[in-house]
């Protein structure tokens, strides 16, 4: 069983790399930053306007809500891209529609105990801190959540960094 414990967690780490890899590639996250920052500026410009009483202004800038409702729209394509390719791994990995998935063949037995538990009885009595039973596919999702987390806080602003110096 130990094997199977460091193949789930290499794999969990290597899908949560690779997940936050399509997010600044195919999910362009510096333009999605960019496009929020547009949305925020526009909104909070309305609001000025508004407050001050000029319509003028607020009609001019109401003109301008067909231009973001295209903003929208491209921020929502570029976050769903990314799952297109992450659910079809997810999949093949654990399964669905009919397929058992890889890792849920080759690891059918896997049981693990961990200190806290993650199931929705647990979370909504807010009872974590008892023990947990999990199989593979929730144990890799537990280690996805806690290196997802980890690398999000440590290798993102470092990613974020690189992408934001290609022109």
């Amino acid at each position: 069983m130990v094997e199977a414990l460091h193949v789930v967690l290499v794999l969990a780490v290597a899908y949560s790399l690779f997940s936050l890899l399509l997010q600044f590639t195919l999910g362009n996250r510096v333009r999605v930053k960019g496009i929020q920052k547009e949305m925020a500026d526009l909104q909070k410009k309305i609001q000025k306007a508004s407050e001050s009483k000029d319509e003028k202004e607020v009609k001019k800038l109401q003109e301008t809500q067909s231009h973001m409702t295209g903003l929208m729209f491209e921020s929502m394509k570029y976050q769903f891209k990314p799952l297109l390719v992450v659910l079809p791994v997810f999949i093949a990995l654990f399964g669905g529609f009919g397929f058992n998935g890889f890792l849920m063949d080759w690891y059918s037995g896997f049981r693990i105990v961990l200190p806290f538990d993650l199931h929705l009885p647990a979370l909504f009595s807010f009872n974590i801190l008892t023990d947990g039973v999990y199989g593979v596919r929730g144990f890799f999702l537990v280690g996805v959540l806690f290196s997802g987390l980890l690398i999000q806080l440590v290798l993102s602003p470092l990613i974020e960094r690189f992408f934001n110096k290609q022109p």
